[in-house]
């Protein structure tokens, strides 16, 4: 989920090969317009404020019976429980927020981030992260895949996330513990939507071949920057080496960093252009990621077609969860 603001992220890295070519879809255009799950997505600033005249402490439904759901094999039930309990721990209620406004602190960079490294409540094999992260990928991007995992999980992780939140006890920036009450739960459901329908945008919009051949172009202006910089080290470090040289050097890496960062803001250009409330930060991280799912399969395409409709439907189902909480 996309935060608001202008905050910027890490440098993306690249091995210095010449990277792989862009996907045929990136130049021939979009095909199919399947939906995908993103369980890793959140937001930042709402401007709605919590309703102070409601202050009872809310109360678990007893009468109504648990969704059952088919688990699936890799994509267990129990990343369903770990989404929901990281969306409640990072969700600040307005009367602890700074600006007085529901908020959060997640964001899309720090779901991947948290559930790419311990790949909590995936079943992959695999010792090292890296590879179980791409059994899982592959997974992923089969055919029909992501879209059936998010039919079916949806209702049921709406309804986790509920549960979680009020049987939650967060600890306060004092450091005592509080119970949300149920017009902060629908505040954090509404808050969490708008971040979903941001990131949803931002994927829809690396499916353009144009900001997926920009991102490449990216790539290889990094890893020219990357060479140039280790020529001027070295020849820093050569004693052997004249005053005139590595001025030469210096100044070629100037330029090489200078045509990095100008592809870069290109790519935040054209993203921007699809969310325009979305922070720059989030904005390339989210252009980098969608790149790399490209050169993992042909299918790449249909993924994140499907990832950006089932962001945007969870958004609707996050805010049809908000109003149903403040009819109690």
């Amino acid at each position: 989920m996309l935060r608001s603001g202008g905050e910027k992220a890490p440098e993306e890295r690249a091995d210095v090969n010449a990277p792989p070519e862009a996907p045929a879809w990136t130049v021939n255009g979009q095909k199919a317009e399947p939906d995908y799950t993103a369980s890793n997505a959140t937001a930042e600033v709402d401007n709605a404020t919590t309703e102070e005249a409601e202050t009872k402490v809310p109360v678990v439904e007893e009468t109504a019976p648990p969704r059952v759901v088919e688990e699936d094999d890799v994509v267990t039930v129990g990343f369903l429980d770990a989404a929901a309990r990281t969306l409640v721990e990072g969700f600040v209620p307005g009367r602890f927020s700074k600006s007085g406004n529901p908020a959060t602190n997640l964001s899309f960079r720090k779901m991947n981030m948290r559930f790419g490294r311990s790949l909590e409540g995936f079943n992959v094999e695999g010792s090292e992260s890296a590879k179980a992260r791409a059994v899982l990928f592959e997974y992923l991007l089969t055919p029909g895949m992501a879209q059936g995992i998010f039919r079916d999980y949806k209702p049921v992780f709406v309804d986790r996330v509920e549960e979680t939140a009020r049987m939650a006890s967060p600890t306060a920036p004092e450091g005592e513990t509080y119970t949300l009450t149920v017009p902060e739960i629908s505040d954090m459901f509404r808050v969490y939507a708008k971040g979903l329908r941001r990131t949803s945008k931002a994927v829809r919009a690396t499916i353009d071949p144009a900001i997926a051949e920009t991102v490449a172009r990216y790539i290889r202006a990094a890893r020219s920057a990357e060479r140039a910089n280790a020529s001027f080290q070295t020849a820093m470090a050569d004693h052997g080496v004249g005053a005139k040289e590595v001025t030469v050097a210096g100044s070629r890496l100037k330029g090489a960093v200078k045509e990095r960062d100008r592809i870069k803001n290109i790519v935040v250009d054209a993203m921007r252009e699809h969310c325009p409330d979305c922070e720059t930060g989030e904005l390339f991280y989210i252009a980098m990621w969608s790149y790399r799912r490209s050169l993992d399969s042909d299918n790449a395409e249909d993924f994140l077609t499907v990832m950006a409709d089932s962001l945007a439907d969870l958004a609707d189902a996050f805010d049809a969860r908000s109003a149903k909480l403040l009819e109690e």
